[in-house]
Protein backbone atom coordinates (compact mmCIF):
# COMPACT_ATOMS: atom_id res chain seq x y z
CA UNK A 1 0.00 0.00 0.00
CA UNK A 2 1.52 3.34 -1.03
CA UNK A 3 1.40 6.52 1.07
CA UNK A 4 -1.53 8.02 -0.89
CA UNK A 5 -3.59 4.90 -0.36
CA UNK A 6 -2.73 4.94 3.36
CA UNK A 7 -3.86 8.58 3.60
CA UNK A 8 -7.10 7.72 1.80
CA UNK A 9 -7.99 4.92 4.24
CA UNK A 10 -7.17 7.18 7.24
CA UNK A 11 -10.11 9.33 6.13
CA UNK A 12 -12.47 6.33 6.37
CA UNK A 13 -14.09 5.51 9.71
CA UNK A 14 -14.02 2.14 11.43
CA UNK A 15 -17.09 0.00 10.70
CA UNK A 16 -20.29 1.05 12.48
CA UNK A 17 -22.99 -1.36 13.71
CA UNK A 18 -24.12 -1.99 10.11
CA UNK A 19 -20.56 -2.48 8.89
CA UNK A 20 -20.53 0.85 7.04
CA UNK A 21 -17.20 2.65 6.92
CA UNK A 22 -18.14 6.30 6.45
CA UNK A 23 -16.01 8.91 4.71
CA UNK A 24 -14.71 11.37 7.33
CA UNK A 25 -13.61 14.14 4.99
CA UNK A 26 -15.49 16.51 2.67
CA UNK A 27 -18.88 15.46 1.28
CA UNK A 28 -20.74 16.54 -1.84
CA UNK A 29 -24.04 18.40 -1.45
CA UNK A 30 -25.78 15.04 -1.94
CA UNK A 31 -23.82 13.26 0.80
CA UNK A 32 -21.16 11.35 -1.17
CA UNK A 33 -17.53 11.55 -0.11
CA UNK A 34 -15.31 13.79 -2.27
CA UNK A 35 -11.75 12.81 -3.05
CA UNK A 36 -8.86 13.69 -5.34
CA UNK A 37 -6.43 10.81 -5.73
CA UNK A 38 -3.35 11.13 -7.94
CA UNK A 39 -5.04 14.07 -9.69
CA UNK A 40 -8.24 12.06 -10.27
CA UNK A 41 -11.37 13.69 -8.81
CA UNK A 42 -14.13 11.28 -7.92
CA UNK A 43 -16.32 10.05 -5.10
CA UNK A 44 -14.77 8.34 -2.11
CA UNK A 45 -16.82 5.16 -2.48
CA UNK A 46 -15.71 4.81 -6.12
CA UNK A 47 -12.07 5.27 -5.08
CA UNK A 48 -12.49 2.70 -2.28
CA UNK A 49 -13.82 0.23 -4.85
CA UNK A 50 -10.93 0.95 -7.27
CA UNK A 51 -8.29 0.62 -4.54
CA UNK A 52 -9.73 -2.71 -3.48
CA UNK A 53 -10.81 -4.25 -6.80
CA UNK A 54 -8.89 -2.43 -9.50
CA UNK A 55 -10.12 -0.29 -12.41
CA UNK A 56 -13.82 -0.02 -13.23
CA UNK A 57 -15.05 -0.35 -16.80
CA UNK A 58 -16.15 3.03 -18.19
CA UNK A 59 -19.75 1.78 -18.60
CA UNK A 60 -20.15 0.97 -14.89
CA UNK A 61 -20.95 2.88 -11.72
CA UNK A 62 -20.28 1.87 -8.12
CA UNK A 63 -23.47 1.03 -6.22
CA UNK A 64 -23.92 0.93 -2.44
CA UNK A 65 -25.68 -2.23 -1.28
CA UNK A 66 -26.07 -0.55 2.13
CA UNK A 67 -27.63 2.64 0.69
CA UNK A 68 -25.34 4.85 2.82
CA UNK A 69 -23.89 7.44 0.45
CA UNK A 70 -20.78 8.15 2.52
CA UNK A 71 -19.96 4.45 3.03
CA UNK A 72 -16.58 3.32 1.68
CA UNK A 73 -16.68 -0.30 2.85
CA UNK A 74 -15.65 -2.32 -0.23
CA UNK A 75 -17.89 -5.17 0.97
CA UNK A 76 -20.90 -2.84 0.53
CA UNK A 77 -19.93 -1.72 -2.99
CA UNK A 78 -20.31 -3.31 -6.39
CA UNK A 79 -19.74 -2.19 -9.97
CA UNK A 80 -22.99 -2.26 -11.96
CA UNK A 81 -24.58 -0.53 -14.93
CA UNK A 82 -26.47 2.70 -14.26
CA UNK A 83 -29.65 0.85 -15.28
CA UNK A 84 -29.10 -1.69 -12.48
CA UNK A 85 -28.27 1.11 -10.02
CA UNK A 86 -31.45 3.01 -10.83
CA UNK A 87 -33.56 -0.15 -10.68
CA UNK A 88 -32.11 -0.85 -7.21
CA UNK A 89 -32.95 2.70 -6.09
CA UNK A 90 -36.52 2.41 -7.34
CA UNK A 91 -37.01 -1.05 -5.84
CA UNK A 92 -35.96 0.32 -2.45
CA UNK A 93 -38.22 3.35 -2.81
CA UNK A 94 -35.34 5.82 -2.73
CA UNK A 95 -35.79 7.46 -6.11
CA UNK A 96 -38.64 8.96 -8.00
CA UNK A 97 -39.00 9.72 -11.65
CA UNK A 98 -39.07 13.52 -11.87
CA UNK A 99 -41.83 13.26 -14.45
CA UNK A 100 -44.08 11.56 -11.91
CA UNK A 101 -44.08 13.92 -8.93
CA UNK A 102 -47.26 15.56 -10.22
CA UNK A 103 -48.41 18.78 -8.66
CA UNK A 104 -45.76 18.51 -5.94
CA UNK A 105 -43.03 19.12 -8.52
CA UNK A 106 -41.89 22.73 -8.54
CA UNK A 107 -42.12 23.01 -12.33
CA UNK A 108 -45.58 21.47 -12.64
CA UNK A 109 -47.66 23.40 -15.19
CA UNK A 110 -50.68 21.16 -15.40
CA UNK A 111 -52.88 20.28 -12.40
CA UNK A 112 -53.56 16.58 -11.96
CA UNK A 113 -57.27 17.12 -12.59
CA UNK A 114 -56.51 18.28 -16.14
CA UNK A 115 -54.75 15.06 -17.18
CA UNK A 116 -57.97 13.22 -18.03
CA UNK A 117 -59.19 16.25 -19.98
CA UNK A 118 -55.99 16.33 -22.05
CA UNK A 119 -56.25 12.59 -22.77
CA UNK A 120 -59.98 12.81 -23.61
CA UNK A 121 -59.54 15.72 -26.01
CA UNK A 122 -56.65 14.01 -27.74
CA UNK A 123 -58.53 10.69 -27.98
CA UNK A 124 -61.56 12.52 -29.43
CA UNK A 125 -59.26 14.17 -32.01
CA UNK A 126 -60.23 17.64 -30.79
CA UNK A 127 -56.87 19.02 -31.88
CA UNK A 128 -53.33 18.10 -32.77
CA UNK A 129 -50.77 17.55 -30.04
CA UNK A 130 -49.29 20.96 -30.85
CA UNK A 131 -52.67 22.73 -30.66
CA UNK A 132 -53.68 20.96 -27.45
CA UNK A 133 -50.30 21.65 -25.88
CA UNK A 134 -50.74 25.35 -26.61
CA UNK A 135 -54.27 25.26 -25.17
CA UNK A 136 -53.07 23.69 -21.92
CA UNK A 137 -49.86 25.74 -21.67
CA UNK A 138 -47.44 22.83 -21.95
CA UNK A 139 -44.97 21.67 -24.58
CA UNK A 140 -45.96 19.23 -27.32
CA UNK A 141 -43.37 16.80 -25.94
CA UNK A 142 -44.97 16.94 -22.50
CA UNK A 143 -48.43 16.43 -23.98
CA UNK A 144 -47.15 13.46 -25.95
CA UNK A 145 -45.77 11.91 -22.75
CA UNK A 146 -49.10 12.40 -20.99
CA UNK A 147 -51.20 10.79 -23.73
CA UNK A 148 -48.75 7.88 -24.01
CA UNK A 149 -48.86 7.34 -20.25
CA UNK A 150 -45.16 8.03 -19.80
CA UNK A 151 -45.46 11.24 -17.79
CA UNK A 152 -47.58 11.97 -14.75
CA UNK A 153 -48.55 8.35 -14.33
CA UNK A 154 -51.28 8.05 -11.76
CA UNK A 155 -52.19 5.14 -9.60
Amino acid sequence: MDRREELFWKKVAAPDERGCRKWLNELTSTGYGKVTYKGYRTTAHRMAYILTNGPIHADLVVMHDCDVRSCCNPDHLKAVTQKVNLADMRAKGRAGDCRNFGEKHGRCKLPTGKLDEVKAKYAAKQGSQTALAKEFGISQTHLSRIVRGVSRVQG
